[in-house]
Formats: C-alpha cells, structure tokens, sequence
C-alpha cells in the first residue's frame, strides 16, 4: 500500500497501538477497558464515522490537556529539578504533547470533512 492512503488513518493506528500497548502493559488477558477501547478504535478505522471520530479526537485532547496539568502538579512537588524530574518531564511532555497533536489532527480531520459528491448522490438516493 502507499504511504499517501495511509498518513491520514495514522492518528487511529496509533491510538490503536496505544490500546495494545495498554492492554499488554496491565498484563490481564481479560482486561474490559481494554477491549472496549480497541473496539471503538477499530470501529473508527473500519467505518470512519464522523461523529465518533470527533467525539475520540475530544475526548483525547482533554486527556491529554488533563495529564499536561497533572505532569506539572507532580513537578511542583520536587524540591529541586533533578535527574528524575527531569525524565518525569521529558516522558511526560512526549506522552502529553504526542496524544494532543496526534487528538488535533484527528480533530481536524473529521471537522474538515465534508460531504464529496459521492456521498450527495447516495443521500439524494
């Protein structure tokens, strides 16, 4: 497949990968938030709806917007910035940063779509 298909499903892929990862991370075969996000992702990927699609891509910017104010918090309880504190925020700014552009591509994405002229004649169908 080329590459230029794909680049606009990457930000489900990867919020895909990131269920899996979860999911392995918990180390639970049986895991229902797990499964339940890797249902939603995969009925993204597969039906590409534009509703859901906004309501992920919301629902992961204010996470995301959510765990930049926690990674702060947490910074604010060192007494002086050292090495950890250092990895705490390097981690935490790619992970914060990363899930909000990755949630505003989406975003964008679903927002900006619009009904092509394939779409109008099914609806006048």
């Amino acid at each position: 497949m080329n590459l230029k298909k794909l680049l606009p499903y990457l930000p489900e892929f990867l919020f895909l990968d990131a269920t899996i990862i979860y999911w392995f991370a918990e180390g639970l075969v049986f895991n229902p938030l797990a499964i339940i996000l890797f249902v939603i992702m995969l009925q993204q990927l597969l039906f590409r709806a534009k509703v859901s699609g906004l309501i992920i891509s919301s629902a992961g910017l204010l996470i995301g917007l959510y765990l930049l104010l926690a990674l702060f918090s947490e910074l604010s309880e060192f007494a002086t910035f050292n090495s950890q504190a250092q990895e705490l925020l390097a981690g935490g700014l790619a992970l914060c940063l990363s899930l909000i552009t990755l949630s505003s591509f989406m975003f964008k994405k679903y927002l900006s779509s619009d009904f092509s002229s394939k779409n109008l004649k099914a609806i006048k169908a």
